[in-house]
């Protein structure tokens, strides 16, 4: 029988646990072992160890640091790299000339598992020190810990299953990812001599429980402090609805959604930014801003290299094309973070101005143009309007409710187009393609691959070569879909 993953020694380096690397999550090199039973002994290792899941979720390439955006951007219809210098990195991804031994993709396979392994041993070893007598405020803290480690483990599934598997909302049944529970991830699971796969119906499962025990950890924590004043730079209650809300919204759960939503924005307490100038200026702060619930942070809480979004969209020159950028207007103040990208058609943003620019992940406008899509699926068109304009307003043209769609397909095609000019290169457009099941197709001649009604529901990425080589795990049918 084949394992899902060997036992991989907890490493302490620099403050924070850390897992060593190499070329897939089944079989990695090992070096400064410490023997597990006595690496975590208490609430502050504890804690460290939580650093050592961002560690991997904020890695400055290989995950929410650049590859996972980046790819959801590229896949798309609204971006790209056409004379840019990253021929060898992303042009591929474009160009829908990938293959299983692209080493972007094996890095999000890897990174993923590695974050969600690091997640499950916090949560396993939570659990033993709360079994020991501790000080009510460390019991606060550890609860505080584990629930991180749930939110952040139900955060790297999600991508996962939806780079991995098909859309939820597509074929539910179909070949998910290896899911992960709570326990030490020693267990040996096959079927067929094959590792096993869940379906996406159980990979989303499992998301769903770990959204709800971390919910129930972070109760139980009774507001224990995070280790740094700036709450936002974790994985917050906040952060917790806010994920819950872009699942529900993936699964097709409308009202679910708009409550999660809510919810999120309630916790947080993040509101919709309306001034001009602070909306461009706030892309360049070195803490949150009002709108952000969920940021990664390259300066107090820097891994030892810069976030990779910047040199992405800047110096590798990925850009938004025409497609893109002719959805802002002039009035809209969006319109004032594009600047033209040299003989190109192509528009830079000035999201990521620096190389320690924030990166988020969960904004409060994500949350209203949730909540006005899942009404508008609902046919509740006031309510959808109303979530709705807290976000398109951006456009000065657009005053009030009057100026939005006053029926239930105009307001889903307006909030389609909603969310590329407000979300573009913050990694969603794919996702959102692949979702409502858009046919998908591109201006011939402005990116480096035309493509015509690809059924992008169909599309998804191959797992990685050198996994499919070490564990035997099922290939994804992915040639089968390509443009």
């Amino acid at each position: 029988m084949n394992k899902i993953l060997k036992k991989i020694m907890i490493l302490l380096a620099a403050g924070a646990i850390v897992a060593a690397c190499s070329n897939d999550f089944l079989e990695w090199a090992q070096t400064n072992q410490l023997d597990e039973a006595t690496a975590i002994q208490n609430a502050n290792h504890l804690e460290n160890a939580v650093v050592g899941i961002y560690n991997r979720i904020a890695l400055p390439a290989g995950f929410l640091g650049r590859n996972v955006q980046t790819k959801m951007e590229l896949l798309g219809d609204v971006a790209g790299l056409q004379g840019g210098v990253s021929s060898n990195w992303f042009q591929p991804t474009e160009a829908w000339a990938f293959t299983d031994t692209d080493g972007r993709i094996a890095e999000i396979w890897q990174v993923g598992y590695q974050a969600i392994d690091r997640a499950a041993r916090v949560i396993t070893a939570g659990h033993e020190l709360l079994e020991e007598t501790q000080t009510e405020a460390d019991t606060r803290r550890i609860h505080l810990s584990i629930a991180q480690a749930h939110g952040l483990k139900a955060l790297a599934h999600f991508y996962l299953v939806n780079f991995f598997g098909l859309p939820y909302t597509y074929q539910p049944e179909s070949d998910g990812i290896v899911v992960v529970g709570n326990d030490r991830i020693t267990v040996e699971q096959s079927v067929g001599g094959e590792l096993y796969r869940s379906t996406v119906r159980q990979t989303y499962a499992q998301i769903l429980a770990d959204i709800a025990d971390a919910k129930r950890h972070f109760a139980l924590a009774e507001n224990a402090p995070f280790p740094s004043a700036t709450a936002r730079f974790f994985f917050t209650e906040g952060a917790v609805y806010a994920l819950e809300a872009r699942v529900h919204l993936f699964m097709g759960n409308w009202s679910a959604a708009t409550t999660a939503a809510a919810d999120a924005l309630r916790v947080s307490g993040a509101t919709i930014v309306t001034d001009s100038a602070a909306y461009v200026d706030m892309w360049g702060l070195l803490t949150p801003t009002d709108e952000d619930i969920f940021v990664l942070n390259y300066t107090t809480l820097n891994f030892g290299t810069p976030n990779h979004m910047h040199i992405m969209w800047r110096s590798n020159g990925a850009a938004m094309y025409p497609r893109g950028h002719n959805k802002i207007q002039s009035t809209d103040i969006r319109r004032g973070m594009l600047f033209p990208k040299p003989g190109a058609a192509s528009m830079f943003t000035m999201k990521f101005p620096n190389n320690i620019s924030n990166i988020p992940i969960f904004r409060a406008s994500e949350m209203f143009l949730i909540m006005a899509e899942a009404n508008a699926q609902l046919n509740q068109i006031p309510q959808a309007q109303a979530f709705l304009f807290q976000v398109a307003q951006r456009d000065r043209a657009i005053t009030s409710v009057a100026g939005l769609p006053s029926d239930r397909d105009g307001l889903l095609a307006f909030i389609a187009d909603e969310r590329v000019r407000e979300l573009t290169q913050e990694g969603h457009r794919w996702f959102d393609l692949r979702r409502r099941g858009d046919l998908m197709s591109r201006t011939p001649g402005e990116t480096l691959r035309d493509i015509t009604n690809l059924d992008v529901r169909r599309t998804v990425l191959p797992i990685p070569a050198i996994e499919i080589n070490a564990s035997g795990i099922r290939q994804n049918y992915w040639t089968e879909t390509l443009p």
